[in-house]
């Protein structure tokens, strides 16, 4: 037993690893990677189709040396992962037709208000629960955001003293239009 050991050992160890040319470098590619190489083409709107018909928002990834990269935003996250098996596409949740860009990563249409997750790898887009798409509106300042009935920082519903915390006099206005 100990010879054959031994011979494996010194076998192993005269054919060493192979040497960096001899093998051409594997690049690990994720599905993200892979469709970010999809050639989208503008839809409207600040949206873009791509030719399998996916919708796609534009938004850049991030790499360690600072360099960006185009990338594209395919779905969204509704709140009803659980039931719908997950986020859902852009082409199934999103009306085309009224998706707009307001400001500050915020994004509506008519049923529906978005914020998007800025992430180093494009960002996340998620639909903001009970938020008013008729009378939603970004503030332009400090991510901040209000409807007919709540306040918004960052796409999270804040109450009324972190909305005054947060807003210049000049922005702070009551759901109802009083001004501070």
């Amino acid at each position: 037993m100990r010879p054959v050991l031994m011979i494996l050992s010194f076998y192993f160890l005269a054919c060493g690893s192979p040497k960096s040319g001899d093998m051409p470098p594997v690049e690990k590619q994720t599905t993200d990677t892979l469709q970010s190489q999809v050639k989208y083409d503008s839809l409207k709107n600040g949206l873009f189709v791509n030719a399998t018909g996916d919708i796609g928002l534009k938004t850049f990834e991030k790499f360690g040396d600072d360099t960006l990269r185009e990338t594209y935003i395919t779905r969204v996250y509704t709140g009803k992962e659980e039931e719908d098996g997950g986020p859902q596409h852009l082409r199934k949740a999103v009306d085309t037709a009224t998706f707009q860009s307001l400001f500050d990563g915020y994004y509506k249409d008519k049923t529906n208000v978005y914020f998007l997750y800025s992430t180093s790898d494009g960002g996340a887009l998620r639909v903001i629960a009970n938020a008013d798409p008729k009378t939603f509106q970004s503030l332009g300042k400090n991510e901040l955001a209000r409807d007919k009935a709540a306040f918004y920082k960052h796409g999270e519903k804040i109450s009324k003293q972190e909305f005054q915390n947060y807003a210049d006099d000049t922005l702070a206005k009551e759901p109802n239009g009083l001004q501070h």
